[in-house]
């Protein structure tokens, strides 16, 4: 059982954001978890849009759309042992979630992180409509471009999560990131971190260029939930993930990354008094 000063569960988190009654409608069973009562919970997801219409992109655009819904659901696999989460809860998440999809090619096609972030700027209150989505939560999206989709074709995927409150000048990275398709979960539980700051949640050391080729790590400051949604070895799911650019709490030689990318193949993060401060253990 927790205790009175441990931080709230994740999961009780985003079932408190996203359970919405309207105000003075009686409701005929009065648990939020009574079956009937489902639709008063809002969805929670992101807005996804796609500006590259190339050939094979139909195809590989659906490929996309699964990976995220699938891997989604499998990352609550983080929790399935957890005592102290209602399993009922972790059931509505996943049924909950949803990709508000935008595929529009006479308005999108060729957009980069650029004009994506000012054709959302200029369309902030549609995001209003749909009050637990991250559009309007935390003002981001994410973006399937041609880059996205070169790496789809070769077995990469990964999706560009992109800050709409991100302006030149700031210091703390460059407003967005390629993240992997099995970290959705984890990348929610950090902008709910980060939901006053939410265009400093995704921080980078280093040239905008190298973004290209770089993949979001996670952050050890929250649960490693996206190991759920993945087949590949431990550590790191992706070559390009390096958790020393991202100004997290550990820093890592590259030949670490490399021995740890390519030997463990479990790890177990024990939380320790304070949230953020963590004991690591590589099974090896």
């Amino acid at each position: 059982m927790p205790s009175p000063s441990d931080p709230p569960h994740p999961v009780d988190v985003m079932i408190k954001l996203l359970w919405s009654p309207p105000r003075g409608v009686k409701r005929q069973y009065n648990s939020r978890k009574h079956p009937d009562n489902f639709h008063l919970y809002r969805q929670w997801g992101f807005p996804i849009y796609r500006t590259y219409y190339g050939p094979k992109s139909d195809k590989h655009w659906n490929m996309l759309l699964d990976a995220m819904k699938q891997q989604t659901k499998l990352a609550f696999g983080f929790y399935e042992d957890d005592e102290d989460v209602d399993q009922g809860d972790v059931q509505r998440l996943k049924d909950l979630f949803h990709l508000d999809t935008h595929e529009d090619a006479s308005i999108l096609d060729g957009l980069d992180v650029q004009g994506i972030r000012a054709l959302c700027q200029g369309q902030l209150e549609a995001f209003n409509e749909k009050p637990g989505m991250a559009g309007k939560l935390f003002r981001f999206v994410l973006l399937a471009d041609e880059s996205v989709f070169e790496d789809i074709e070769k077995g990469e995927f990964v999706i560009k999560a992109v800050s709409l409150k991100w302006d030149e000048g700031y210091e703390v990275g460059w407003g967005w990131m390629r993240i992997p398709t099995g970290y959705l979960l984890n990348l929610w539980e950090k902008l709910t971190r980060w939901e006053d700051d939410t265009e400093k949640a995704l921080p980078f050391d280093g040239p905008e260029q190298d973004l290209d080729d770089y993949v979001w790590p996670g952050d050890l400051a929250i649960e490693p939930t996206g190991v759920c949604s993945e087949v590949r070895r431990l550590c790191f799911h992706y070559s390009g993930q390096r958790p020393d650019r991202t100004g997290g709490c550990f820093k890592l030689s590259s030949l670490a990354v490399f021995w740890l990318n390519h030997q463990c193949r479990a790890v177990t993060i024990i939380k320790n008094t304070f949230p953020t401060h963590h004991r690591i253990i590589f099974q090896c």
